[in-house]
């Protein structure tokens, strides 16, 4: 107990002395053995209101020594500690009178006025070493702060967080209070612990006259706070304060400047959406093509946000359409962002989060217009470094910063025109397909248009479908437009040349048996290489694709790789952690399968 003590000790010598007399009144109750009026005192420091955020914390500190079981020790750290702060109290040169500071705070200049006529030192400090003059400063009275510093306060004192006067006047952009403290000696330079100058201050406010008089005084326009290596022009920037940002070109910031996470204020600007002032920075020279760490271009960015003005503004300073990105390219965002589904977070248990809606007047397919006007690549394909299937998940990889639902196949080798398809939306495929997207590329396991808009690679409640804001009638559209535009109805996806053990019933309820072995070689779930449309169809759970198939030709006892038939799959196939079953189909199927004369597999249920 005796070193806790000791600890707390040192903790009360390091506050303000306001509190002195409070602590000596404790040892002299306590030294009278008095222990009911000790309790008695120290709980009346505690009610008692003081101009002192820390006082609280001091008269618990007080109460861990008064209560220590070892009496004689507990009563020399109490006399100890009461030495201490009248100790500091003389080393202080101001006086603890805060009344000059509360005149300050409440903007009430007659009493400030006849504080200093009785010499009230403006020096004093409240707890956190702010003096009157922050407080008239904090609260934009410049007659208060005329006072003052025609008093002597110093205009240069700082918090205990090294804020200075001048601090205050920049986040409140008042030129005046700035020029007036500029005058009285303010650093224009000065930070803040944090390395915050006091022109990224005024920058945020995007009052133009405050950021102008300070570079005119002597402030660095380039200087960069050491955390994140941010200057005051990607802070204006960030904050879509264009007025600042105009001036702080005018003065030669550097628009190319990149901070220590690899953003210029470009970058920046158009992260947060700011239009004026992305047109702003264009119009000085900034980069349209800058590209972020993570190799997101500007234009991406701006449509993974949704920004399609934005974008457009962009695309018309030269933005290159066909700029490489980790999801592929800007048309391929445009798929996800039209039809997402859903994230699945509601199953997964946490929170399930929305698309970013369009923010402005173009539309996604206005925006796609737009960028294949300038020249975007509608077959361009996705090439990212797919992660392993694993078995636990049953998933792969989804594009980043893009919120989609669980999917068990790669999106590798995917055209903008494939994922529209997979995600049910015919009018962009449409789109794609009349400004020249080849409509029949598959994905690099051979998964064509067809196939993925019928279902395979479909996660029912989490994919585009009837419960995540795509209807049957919309996806049976995607099937049928994919068909006219030449899609075969019966050609299988081949995911290569691989061998996989267990028999077809077993893996319809449980992954291969030597899936350590494949999750290397084939980018998703193995067992479904060799399925049709109508393998897509069933496990898709909606019937009237099934329907539409099998009317139009589909055959009906194809088989996959592992033997499996659309039937055999409509009796229950394993999906990560559940078995999944679809008697609609099943129906279906063994309907069609009568009529023509095949006989239901053994193992169909």
């Amino acid at each position: 107990m005796p070193a806790v003590c000791s600890c707390a000790l040192w903790q009360v010598a390091q506050y303000l002395p306001t509190v002195a007399l409070a602590c000596c009144a404790v040892v002299v109750c306590a030294e009278s053995g008095n222990e009911a009026e000790t309790a008695k005192t120290m709980n009346a420091m505690g009610k008692r209101r003081v101009a002192m955020t820390d006082f609280n914390y001091i008269v618990v500190t007080l109460c861990v020594i008064y209560l220590s079981p070892d009496r004689g020790m507990s009563m020399k750290l109490l006399k100890i500690s009461s030495v201490m702060v009248v100790l500091a109290l003389a080393a202080t040169a101001a006086p603890g009178d805060l009344r000059l500071i509360e005149a300050a705070r409440n903007g009430d200049v007659k009493s400030a006025r006849a504080l200093l006529q009785q010499r009230v030192p403006v020096s004093a400090t409240a707890a956190d070493g702010s003096t009157s003059l922050h407080e008239a400063v904090r609260h934009d009275n410049l007659e208060i702060a005329q006072l003052l510093i025609a008093a002597g306060a110093d205009v240069k004192a700082a918090t205990r967080y090294n804020i200075t006067p001048l601090s205050f006047a920049c986040s409140n952009g008042n030129a005046a209070m700035i020029e007036r403290l500029l005058n009285a000696g303010a650093d224009p330079n000065s930070t803040s612990e944090e390395g915050q100058t006091a022109l990224m201050t005024a920058s945020l406010t995007g009052k133009a006259d405050a950021v102008k008089l300070l570079i005119s005084r002597g402030a660095n326009v380039n200087a960069a706070e050491p955390n994140q290596g941010q200057t005051a022009l990607m802070w204006a920037a960030s904050d879509g304060r264009t007025r600042s940002t105009e001036m702080l070109l005018e003065f030669n910031a550097d628009i190319k400047t990149k901070s220590k996470g690899g953003f210029t204020p470009l970058l920046y600007a158009v992260r947060n959406g700011h239009e004026d002032t992305v047109k702003t920075l264009l119009a000085h020279g900034a980069d349209a093509n800058d590209v972020a760490p993570d190799g997101t271009s500007a234009l991406n960015m701006a449509v993974v946000n949704a920004y399609y003005d934005l974008a457009a503004i962009l695309l018309d300073h030269g933005a290159n359409p066909n700029a490489p990105d980790p999801r592929g390219s800007a048309l391929h965002t445009l798929a996800w962002l039209r039809k997402p589904g859903s994230d699945g977070g509601n199953g997964l248990g946490r929170r399930s989060y929305a698309p970013p809606l369009p923010n402005g007047n173009l539309t996604a397919l206005d925006l796609a217009k737009k960028l294949l006007d300038k020249g975007a690549n509608p077959n361009t394909r996705i090439v990212w470094q797919e992660q392993k299937f694993g078995q636990e998940g049953g998933t792969m990889r989804n594009p980043p910063l893009i919120r989609l639902g669980r999917h068990y196949l790669t999106y590798m080798g995917a055209t903008p025109f494939y994922l529209a398809a997979h995600n049910g939306d015919a009018e962009y495929m449409r789109l794609l397909a009349d400004r020249g997207a080849d409509p029949k590329i598959p994905s690099v396991l051979g998964v064509t248009p067809l196939i993925t808009a019928a279902g395979l690679d479909y996660w029912e409640g989490e994919a585009p479908g009837p419960f995540t804001g795509v209807s049957e009638a919309e996806r049976l559209d995607a099937v049928k437009l994919a068909i006219e535009l030449g899609n075969d109805i019966n050609t299988p996806a081949i995911f290569g040349d691989y061998e996989m053990q267990g028999d077809p019933e077993y893996m319809l309820l449980y992954y291969p048996l030597n899936l350590k072995d494949l999750v290397g070689k084939v980018p998703g779930d193995p067992r479904w290489s060799g399925s049709t449309a109508l393998h897509g169809a069933v496990v898709s759970n909606q019937p009237t694709i099934v329907q539409y198939l099998v009317d139009r030709g589909a055959k009906l006892d194809a088989k996959t790789k592992t033997g499996w038939t659309p039937l055999m799959m409509a009796g229950g196939v394993f999906f990560a952690n559940a078995k999944k079953e679809y008697p609609a189909a099943a129906e279906i199927l063994k309907k069609a399968m009568a009529e023509k004369g095949l006989t239901a597999d053994a193992s169909a249920r």
